[in-house]
């Protein structure tokens, strides 16, 4: 079976940035990927408010699942996960984070 991202998948929560770049959702679930753009490797932060079963996965500009990240439950508080994309080629990627009821895509450049 091939997943695809799809346009409903788009963002749902109305989103901005606190004073530390990180992005915030009406939820309170924070997220930040640094650095973007990156070569090759990049680290993808988020900040549990409470303990959620957290899905994380990335996927290429054609909607294809690339890798799955994180899957399982995790506690409240900050949380950090890399992504090495050595054998990948240059280009657009998005990281989907689901956690709880929050759901956000973030897109990303690889440049090589």
């Amino acid at each position: 079976m091939v997943e695809k991202l799809t346009a409903h998948d788009a963002p749902g929560e109305s989103l901005g940035e606190d004073e530390s770049g990180l992005r915030t959702s009406s939820l309170e679930l924070k997220t930040s990927i640094s650095p973007n753009p990156f070569n090759p490797i990049t680290a993808i932060s988020y900040q549990l408010p409470a303990v959620s079963y957290v899905n994380l996965r990335i996927y290429d500009a054609a909607g294809r699942l690339e890798t799955e990240l994180v899957n399982g439950q995790r506690d409240a508080g900050m949380h950090q996960v890399t992504w090495d994309a050595s054998g990948l080629p240059s280009g657009l990627y998005f990281c989907r984070i689901e956690a709880g009821n929050f759901r956000d895509v973030i897109k990303m450049m690889l440049v090589k």
